[in-house]
């Protein structure tokens, strides 16, 4: 899956107010992943992850930038329902 594949699912999720966790989930099946195993090569707890993206706690920078690195350069936070995405 390419950077405007994520992105597009990321402004859609957003746009209809989608939880970023379920539409990270949805990116993990369309890569033929598990959300599971990204939180592995990402170094974290899948609760971490569950809870940062829900809004439950603040991503710590190393979060931030190794989930990034594993979308394609792409924040999804930028993308939280209600936030913007006028950085990307």
């Amino acid at each position: 899956m390419n950077k405007a594949a994520i992105e597009a699912y990321l402004r859609l999720g957003m746009r209809h107010g989608v939880p970023l966790q379920h539409t990270l989930t949805l990116i993990c099946h369309a890569r033929r992943d598990r959300l599971s195993e990204l939180t592995k090569r990402c170094g974290v707890h899948r609760n971490t992850l569950y809870k940062a993206l829900a809004g439950e706690t603040k991503p710590s920078k190393y979060l931030v930038q190794t989930l990034s690195q594993e979308l394609e350069g792409i924040n999804p936070w930028h993308y939280a329902p209600g936030g913007t995405d006028e950085n990307q």
